[in-house]
C-alpha cells in the first residue's frame, strides 16, 4: 500500500475562478501504511502520555507549522479522544485565517488502523457553516475506513 491523498473542495478553485472564493469548505483525506511494530509503539506511546501534554505538544507543532506561512492561529479549540465509524481516534479541532481572511473551522481527525493511518481534515468558513454543514456531513459519513 502506498500513501493517498484526495482532496474535495468548491468547485473552480483549482481554475482561480473568481466565483469559486465566495466560499471555503474542503474536506482532505489522507492514508499511509503502518507497520505493525510502529503502530503498537505509537498506540502506547499516546496511552501512557498525559492528555494535557499531548494536546500542548499537537497545538505546538500546529503552531509551529503555521509560523512560516500566512495563516493565522485564532484558536486551538479542542484536543480529544473520539470514537468515530468504530475506531478510537484523536480528534484536534482550531480557528485560524488565511491573510487576514475570514475565520477557518478545521477538524481533524487521525486513525490508526490496523495497517495504516488516515488522516480526515474538514475545514470550511465559519460564516458558511450553515450552507456547508449537510454536505461535509454526508461527505464525512460517506468515508469508509475498513
Amino acid at each position: 500500500m502506498r500513501p493517498s491523498k484526495l482532496t474535495l473542495q468548491q468547485r473552480g478553485i483549482n481554475a482561480l475562478e473568481p466565483d469559486a472564493f465566495d466560499t471555503y469548505a474542503r474536506v482532505i483525506v489522507e492514508t499511509a501504511p503502518i507497520a505493525t511494530a510502529e503502530r503498537l509503539e505509537l498506540i502506547a506511546a499516546m496511552d501512557s502520555t498525559p492528555h494535557a501534554e499531548l494536546a500542548a505538544y499537537h497545538e505546538d507543532l500546529l503552531r509551529e507549522s503555521l509560523r512560516s506561512s500566512n495563516i493565522r492561529l485564532l484558536s486551538f479549540v479542542d484536543f480529544s479522544w473520539a470514537k468515530r465509524k468504530g475506531y478510537r481516534c484523536r480528534r484536534m479541532v482550531y480557528r485560524r485565517s488565511l491573510d487576514g481572511g475570514p475565520a477557518t473551522r478545521v477538524e481533524n481527525y487521525w486513525y490508526i488502523l490496523p495497517k495504516m493511518v488516515v488522516t480526515v481534515m474538514i475545514s470550511y468558513w465559519e460564516q458558511d457553516a450553515d450552507m456547508w454543514r449537510s454536505t461535509l456531513e454526508r461527505l464525512e459519513r460517506s468515508i469508509v475506513l475498513d
